[in-house]
């Protein structure tokens, strides 16, 4: 599930790994969508350090509809069944980070199934390659709102441009008020892979 994730949010690892099944998957309840919430605020497993990179990196990502077919939620509600508070517990936590056993193990994947490549300007060594590949194809696409799903710094509130510091402080909404925008958006997002349901 971790790649896929990755390929259909461009999360960063750490993000990925740090959520917890029973607080940070949640489905809104004015739509009905699930989505992932990357935020530093919830519970999480003993020895973690829940870690966000920026202030825009507190977001929520509507899961795509590629994962629900795929069964992911039936995937988190194992977990979740299990009391886990970290959404892979089979990579144990290290240096309170959820996510270094899972880079190591991503790592020797690519290079297992031939696709580690080290060359200056074309490098596919880990995870961050699949960030990379997300916003790549949405700039190739022309699919507004890609940052706000990755969660990247911009300069613009909600579709406003440009905006100062001082009127952003006056921004405030909820979490969710924006998530039928953002399900357009991770929805036209189709790499053209079959995948196998597990």
């Amino acid at each position: 599930w971790l790649p896929l994730i990755g390929l259909f949010t461009g999360a960063r690892i750490n993000e990925i790994c740090q959520l917890n099944p029973a607080e940070d998957i949640l489905q809104d309840d004015k739509t009905g969508i699930w989505y992932f919430w990357f935020n530093d605020e919830s519970e999480t497993a003993e020895g973690v350090e829940k870690s966000i990179k920026t202030n825009s990196s507190r977001r929520i990502v509507p899961i795509h509809s590629q994962l629900l077919n795929l069964g992911f939620l039936d995937y988190v509600e194992r977990i979740k069944r299990k009391g886990h508070k970290i959404l892979f517990p089979a990579w144990k936590p290290r240096n309170g980070k959820t996510s270094a056993n899972a880079s190591k193990w991503f790592k020797r994947y690519l290079e297992s199934v031939g696709l580690r490549d080290e060359t200056q300007g074309a490098r596919l060594s880990g995870f961050h390659s699949l960030r990379h590949t997300f916003v790549t194809y949405g700039m190739t696409h022309k699919i507004q709102g890609v940052f706000d799903i990755t969660g990247h710094e911009i300069d613009s509130v909600g579709g406003m441009g440009k905006i100062s510091a001082v009127a952003k402080g006056y921004w405030t909404r909820g979490i969710t008020d924006n998530i039928l925008g953002k399900q357009k958006t991770i929805e036209k997002f189709d790499f053209g892979i079959l995948f196998y349901k597990p």
